[in-house]
């Protein structure tokens, strides 16, 4: 967990960020040592004075001890005996050269401060300029400014995203703190921060980031990225993969998320408590199930991709459907795609679409054959049950195939051509014709034509057609 100040916004939730280090206690320490080394200095300045007067009266006492030696020497010539005290005179020199030398060593260690101090400042002056990098928000937040709090995946220096801003991000110095380098350390401190960085990523974890596997709901799976310390090279994922773990997010929790997606997982600490809060990176906003747009026409098609190809969507995990009026027949879906101005388009929508269902269900063509007489049998068609047509109608045609091999659908046949289909898709024909029969009807009536016919088909009103978007399998009817 660290600190930054917003650079620049680029939009969804990019940003150009300065990462603030903690160095307050390296710029005091620089300002103290600055201070101490003006003070060494003077007092280095006036002990040399010192010393100089020390080592003048070192060299009396030794003059002095020379001249008392000389002359015990010649009383002991000429007398035999001699008053002078040589002990007196060696213990002068020994006190002066003492009080030399003692100056001389209080000035060697304040020297050794000074090279101390000089060269904590000299670390303090290299510390490199303050990272400037590209990070994402972890959340859908496109308007951060000032100072913001980050996530350090696997905490320390390498991924850094910005701790998710929908509610505010304001930094907190006890909640986030603020990543400090080394430089800014004491050797001590430094050594056990390193040496227990493993033990605390792996533990104590912070934030990982992880691959959503299953969602459901607010809850989901998820399974971690492999995770290791810069110390040792040591992994530092406790578990693998968690289940049941909640998502909060912006103000929709999962409805952002699907499968497969990159996500941020924050765990204060507590390695059996992981939370997902966002996205790894290029976050998604808030879904919201809706409906696009309603069509009643009966009588025209409905020009779906032309009316809403360019419809811009906002939303995480979108889906899109069209459906009937009730909900219960889904006529096309799909999903959305990334344009080249970087917004969300309908993916896969229908040239048109029809309020009428209209199918074919099946057929039965022939070609003339001169060995058949008028009323011959040519075949049966048998029509299937299909629930997804119940409550519509069916009807049988007359058709043709002309010589340039154009179907032709013909008119429904009058009064058992036709009729309503049940609740089970069963079509209800009316005794004594179970099945359709096929007749022949003669030849002369085959010039530019190369099959007759007969087919069913059935047909349903969906009364209209919804287009609505959806978001992680939930519809706008599906409420909250």
């Amino acid at each position: 967990m660290g600190k930054a100040r917003i650079l620049a916004a680029h939009g969804e939730g990019r940003y150009t960020i300065e990462i603030i280090e903690a160095r307050e206690r390296a710029e005091f320490a620089k300002q103290e040592a600055e201070a101490r080394i003006q003070t060494l200095r003077s007092e280095t300045l006036s002990l040399e004075q010192r010393i100089a007067t020390a080592q003048a009266s070192a060299n009396q006492a030794a003059a002095n001890q020379d001249a008392a030696i000389n002359q015990y020497q010649q009383e002991m010539v000429e007398q035999g005996q001699s008053n002078v005290d040589l002990e007196e005179h060696a213990q002068a020199l020994l006190e002066a050269a003492s009080q030399r030398d003692a100056l001389r060593t209080e000035q060697r260690s304040k020297e050794l401060r000074i090279a101390a101090d000089e060269a904590l400042v000299a670390r303090v002056n290299a510390l490199p300029p303050l990272r400037q990098v590209q990070a994402w928000c972890a959340d859908y937040t496109e308007d951060l400014s000032g100072e913001v709090a980050t996530a350090e995946v696997p905490g320390e220096i390498g991924n850094v995203i910005i701790k998710p801003g929908f509610e505010g991000n304001a930094w907190s110095a006890t909640e986030d703190g603020a990543l400090q380098p080394t430089q800014a350390s004491t050797p001590a401190a430094t050594f056990y921060n390193l040496a227990m960085l493993p033990g605390w990523q792996k533990w104590r974890p912070t934030f990982r980031s992880a691959i959503l596997t299953g969602l459901d709901g607010d809850n989901c799976s998820i399974t971690l990225d492999a995770a290791t310390s810069s110390q040792k090279g040591l992994g530092v994922n406790a578990r693998a993969s968690y289940s049941n773990v909640p998502i909060l997010y912006m103000n929709c929790n999962g409805g952002a998320f699907e499968e497969g997606d990159k996500v941020l997982v924050a765990f204060a600490g507590n390695v059996e408590g992981p939370t997902v809060v966002g996205f790894e990176q290029a976050p998604k906003v808030c879904c919201t199930p809706e409906v696009l747009a309603v069509y009643r026409n009966a009588d025209a098609l409905w020009q779906v991709q032309s009316l809403y190809g360019d419809l811009a969507i906002s939303g995480g995990a979108t889906v899109w459907r069209i459906t009937d009026e009730s909900g219960s027949e889904v006529v096309y879906s799909g999903g959305v795609a990334k344009a080249s101005d970087g917004s969300y388009r309908l993916d896969g929508l229908p040239d048109e679409a029809d309020v009428v269902r209209t199918e074919v269900v099946t057929e039965l063509f022939y070609a003339e054959d001169s060995s058949k007489s008028e009323g011959d049998s040519m075949g049966t068609l048998s029509p299937p049950a299909r629930s997804d047509f119940a409550g519509g109608q069916w009807h049988v045609s007359s058709d043709f195939i002309d010589t340039d091999g154009t179907v032709h659908r013909g008119l429904a046949w009058p009064a058992w051509g036709q009729g309503p289909i049940d609740t089970a898709g069963n079509p209800v024909i009316s005794d004594p014709l179970p099945v359709l029969e096929i007749g022949y009807d003669g030849e002369g009536s085959w010039n530019g034509i190369t099959h007759k016919g007969r087919s069913i088909t059935y047909t349903k009103n969906r009364h209209a057609l919804v287009l609505e978007k959806g978001c992680n399998g939930k519809w706008p009817e599906d409420g909250e």
